[in-house]
């Protein structure tokens, strides 16, 4: 729905809707000049901030790069960019702290601890690492993945194991650096198939290992092994909920005991 108080006599080049959050997201037409740009955007964040607007978003693609000079004239700062689109916000209030999010400040990665029916845990090498030991196969999770989907396919990319999610035992977060956060969880597999096949270019070495026999020198699978074979570690199990906007939610809760 197009924002109607707005005089559209200089407004040509833009067209616009109201966001959440009380934002405003700016379309830009096909043809459009850095003058006409100026322009309207002018005329247009005035009447925002009269009716009491937050933020403004722009996005730029690989034919309107031009214009960004002018969008950081305007007040705009880059948010984000993925392929070739790049994604400015212009914070209009003068008065209020910025409470845009940053983008990206955290990763969300997953392990997983495959177990096959002979109790034996599936480990890699990986080939370019800091450290020469053991660990879980697993990685960073794409977008548009479950935390289930994506340590499957991280698994089988790695070692060529199908697996079968089963539940969350863990995870642990750090800082990497002033901009990045990781979030990396652990899950127990259950392994369906048993012939490895390693990827040559990220893993150097790959095995089944007993967990009677297993050399715990990776500080967090220790925990986690030593926790598994006490039973002393609680699972969380997927319990899909129905959110807002009819969104399924992946939910994971600890199995209650009767």
């Amino acid at each position: 729905m197009l924002v109607s108080s707005v005089n559209r006599r200089c407004l040509s080049s833009i067209t616009f809707k109201n966001s959440s959050h009380n934002n405003v997201k700016v379309n830009l037409a096909p043809e459009i000049t850095a003058e006409g740009f100026y322009c309207d955007m002018i005329k247009a964040m005035d009447e925002w901030r009269v009716a009491s607007r937050t933020a403004v978003w722009i996005d730029f693609n690989e034919n309107q790069l031009d214009l960004i000079p002018t969008a950081i004239k305007l007040g705009f700062s880059f948010h984000n960019a993925i392929d070739t689109r790049a994604t400015m916000v212009h914070w209009l209030p003068k008065d209020i702290l910025n409470k845009v999010p940053k983008f990206g400040f955290h990763q969300v990665g997953v392990g997983g601890f495959v177990l096959n029916k002979n109790n034996e845990l599936l480990l890699i090498k990986e080939r370019h690492m800091k450290v020469n030991r053991w660990k879980l196969p697993g990685g960073l999770v794409d977008p548009g993945e479950s935390l289930a989907q994506g340590v499957s396919r991280e698994v089988f990319e790695e070692t060529g194991i199908q697996t079968s999610f089963e539940s969350i035992l863990g995870f642990y977060q750090r800082t990497l650096n002033d901009h990045l956060s990781d979030i990396y969880f652990i899950a127990k597999l259950r392994a369906d198939s048993l012939e490895i096949t390693l990827d040559p270019l990220e893993v150097s070495d790959c095995k089944w290992e007993p967990l009677s026999t297993y050399d715990m020198d990776h500080p967090l699978l220790k925990i986690v092994v030593e926790g598994y074979i006490s039973k002393n570690l609680t699972e969380m199990n997927l319990h899909p909920v129905q959110g807002a906007n009819n969104l399924s939610l992946d939910s994971y809760f600890p199995l209650l005991k009767t």
